[in-house]
């Protein structure tokens, strides 16, 4: 089941999502539908890993115009365009370890 293979798929897979979620008007579900031919030929492990990484990867990349230029890339991330961009801009650069990084208090900046 688990090979060296599906990993590779499935970081081809992220990165083709996050091309599809920043491009305003490619959203992640248009990402698995235009990428599913692909996986016709494939095992299904491997078919399933490359979709369920266009998705997440999507999901992810909607985010990044959305808060860098407040432009959805995808309908998951209106609400984040949405708010105040200044305010959104300044959280991101003072912020931007919080996600990355497993702490036990929380972040001074943001509260999160």
């Amino acid at each position: 089941m688990f090979s060296v293979w599906t990993i590779i798929v499935n970081i081809i897979g992220v990165v083709a999502g996050i091309i599809f979620g920043f491009l305003p008007g490619l959203s992640a579900t248009m990402g698995v539908a235009l990428l599913m031919p692909f996986t016709f030929n494939m095992a299904p492990v491997e078919g399933i890993s490359l979709l369920l990484g266009v998705y997440c990867g999507g999901i992810y990349g909607g985010s990044i115009t959305a808060i860098l230029i407040r432009t959805p890339g995808t309908p998951a991330s209106a609400a984040t365009a949405s708010a105040d961009s200044k305010s959104s801009i300044n959280k991101l650069h003072k912020c931007a370890n919080c996600g990355r990084i497993a702490k036990q208090s929380p972040c001074e900046h943001c509260g999160t």
